[in-house]
């Protein structure tokens, strides 16, 4: 008995993204990517068809998405990039989840406010705002030279 290959369907959204609607996969809660088996090995969709479009992807690229719709195929909307790119065109277009919009923060906005302000009033070290705020003392000294949380907080 043979396996039976679902053909691709593909649509054309409003913004101009051609999306697979045939073969998506679910990453947790939402569909993330499209894949696709090709050579044995299940693959990106959107890697796909760049590769299609404008030849290999040389080890370590991702392939990125101007429209920042990650369904999307069209060679029209993609670029490569490294990790690095992928990252900060995220963060320009503001879809990082950075603050309390990341799902793993341990402080507040209010806390961040307060954490700079009482540092700069004097008195209090790294170490004890960290037990104030049961975090370690090197989140403490990220959050007060603005490496981290630095999204239009002003410092103290």
């Amino acid at each position: 008995m043979s396996a039976k290959l679902r053909p691709v369907v593909v649509i054309k959204t409003a913004t101009g993204c051609l999306e697979i609607i045939s073969h998506r996969a679910k990453s947790g809660k939402r569909i993330k990517y499209t894949l696709l088996f090709r050579n044995g090995k299940l693959t990106g969709a959107h890697r796909l068809a760049y590769q299609d479009a404008f030849g290999d992807i040389p080890e370590g690229i991702c392939v990125c998405h101007r429209c920042d719709n990650s369904l999307c195929v069209n060679p029209d909307h993609l670029f490569l990039g490294t990790k690095a790119d992928n990252n900060a065109d995220m963060a320009a277009k503001g879809r990082s989840a950075s603050g309390e919009r990341n799902g793993a923060h341990k402080l507040t906005e209010k806390n961040v406010k307060d954490i700079r302000e009482r540092y700069a009033k004097g008195g209090v070290t790294h170490r004890l705002l960290a037990k104030d705020y049961n975090v370690s003392h090197v989140l403490i000294g990220y959050v007060i030279r603005q490496e981290i949380w630095n999204n239009g907080l002003q410092r103290a």
